[in-house]
């Protein structure tokens, strides 16, 4: 990992470096991919729960939760149907609909329905459900580029390159 210069004193190496410095003769054997893959999958799955820990803090701020975050987030991108939220967050369609209940109450989202699926409605972001977004974005600036001080830009646009290339090769595999 570089570290940008000018950004200050280099943080120490992550505990995974250390583990997988460990990899025998460093060759780009299966069995040491699927190693660094395994590690890589634990390192996530605890940046997902520190993130949400510093998320639901942030949310309350603007007078939501941190869940009613993550769904906002997914509609910036155009409507979607509870079944497709919760997949795309790897929760269950149950709780995804609780949330989407909240949003809509609170007129931060709006059901529309889906020519599609006459039972699956298209969940859509308002206006306002917008601006709590860009209020979150800016209020957690601040934050995220403290987070963030010492990881090149390169190595973030590189590592979010290699989650994608996970997932395509993923969900390419349990399409089979």
């Amino acid at each position: 990992m570089q570290t940008r210069p000018g950004a200050g004193p280099a943080r120490s190496a992550p505990r995974s470096a250390a583990r997988l410095e460990a990899l025998p003769g460093g060759q780009d054997a299966p069995l040491d991919r699927v190693q660094a893959y395994r590690q890589l999958m634990s390192d996530v799955y605890e940046l997902v729960a520190v993130l949400r820990r510093a998320n639901e803090p942030e949310a309350a701020r603007v007078g939501i939760t941190g869940a009613q975050w993550h769904t906002l987030g997914v509609l910036v991108d155009g409507p979607a149907t509870v079944p497709a939220i919760a997949e795309r967050l790897g929760v269950t369609r149950q709780a995804i609909q609780r949330v989407a209940d909240e949003l809509v109450s609170a007129h931060l989202v709006q059901r529309r329905p889906n020519p599609q699926h006459a039972r699956s409605p298209l969940h859509r972001i308002t206006p306002e459900g917008r601006r709590r977004l860009e209020r979150l974005a800016e209020e957690s600036l601040t934050p995220r580029a403290q987070a963030t001080d010492q990881v090149a830009l390169a190595d973030l646009v590189t590592a979010s390159a290699v989650v994608r290339e996970l997932l395509d090769g993923l969900r390419a595999t349990s399409a089979r």
